[in-house]
């Protein structure tokens, strides 16, 4: 049988005075009650109950393991009682991993406004650019580029990506507006390595290159040349027109942002919010590229803060 049930009989016995009365109360048979106690004294080779034929008495061994079951199963139904609280409302420590890049443009609003609405959730969150492995890490959610995610049993949603635009300063650009690869030769290239080759191969050979997207918006704010950054990135830097759009003929990669979490059931409240939160903010900043469009803050959260979770897919 189950220890604890033996133990839960065990105790119920002991408080009732006898099988009979632990049998009723438990509504259980007494034989059942009999061969828990019976399996329960076999496995601890001691003896816990003296019988009578008034009534049934714990032994010495009996009273000290009665007190250490008592115990027990009360830190068992607290556990129980906190799972299920947290499985229902959201509370309780929620680990987060996002690109230090996508945490610039998303995490301050997300996060203030997840907080507001759920403060017994606290945040734990890890600003990761590398590879992600949610299960061995000990993630709950991921916001992340698919190619950064290593686990393989895990949910992930797909969110509104983001073009990658060519950008600077109005002062860099000092009237000019290159609209193709080809007038680019005499500009100050700011990229990714992985974009190297293709603007070596269009004839720029005053590239400067990094592996951190918000190195290069940093650098692209100072006006030191052109950058190449995911739109969702500088949303409010065009916005407000501290950078400004360029190569309005050519066509950048896009990059997909997912939001991935370790499981499809018994997903806790608290990371099924997050996610929702998440999607929509991500929804909100891919539409914040063009100039005149408002700040992404903490209002643009309102309506997301009051999502309700989807099904899981």
């Amino acid at each position: 049988m189950d220890r604890l049930f033996t133990m839960r009989v065990f105790v119920q016995v002991i408080d009732s005075g006898s099988f009979a009365g632990a049998a009723r109360v438990l509504e259980l048979s007494k034989p059942m009650v009999t061969r828990a106690i019976a399996e329960l004294e076999t496995h601890l080779r001691a003896r816990l109950l003296q019988r009578s034929t008034r009534n049934v008495l714990p032994t010495t061994t009996g009273t000290e393991f009665a007190e250490r079951c008592r115990e027990i199963l009360s830190a068992t139904a607290e556990a129980e009682a906190r799972a299920g609280h947290e499985a229902a409302a959201p509370s309780g420590a929620l680990r987060v991993a996002m690109p230090s890049a996508l945490a610039l443009a998303l995490l301050a609003p997300l996060v203030a406004a997840y907080c507001k609405r759920y403060p017994e959730v606290s945040i734990d969150i890890t600003l990761a650019d590398r590879p992600i492995d949610l299960i061995e890490e000990g993630f709950d959610v991921a916001v992340v580029v698919e190619a950064m995610l290593r686990s393989e049993d895990i949910v992930t949603r797909k969110a509104s990506g983001s073009s990658f635009v060519a950008c600077a300063t109005p002062a860099y650009l000092t009237g000019a507006n290159p609209k193709s690869y080809a007038e680019l030769a005499n500009h100050r290239i700011l990229c990714l390595k992985s974009f190297a080759k293709r603007f070596a191969a269009a004839g720029c050979s005053n590239l400067h290159l990094t592996t951190n997207t918000a190195m290069l918006r940093l650098l692209a704010r100072e006006g030191l040349g052109i950058a190449i950054l995911p739109a969702f990135l500088i949303a409010n830097d065009l916005a407000d027109g501290s950078l400004r759009k360029v190569l309005a003929d050519e066509k950048l990669d896009r990059v997909d942002i997912h939001v991935a979490y370790p499981s499809r059931k018994y997903v806790p409240a608290k990371v099924m919010h997050f996610v929702e939160m998440s999607l929509a903010q991500l929804d909100a900043l891919s539409h914040r590229t063009a100039p005149g469009t408002p700040h992404v803050g903490e209002s643009s959260l309102q309506s997301a803060a009051s999502i309700s979770p989807r099904d899981t897919p």
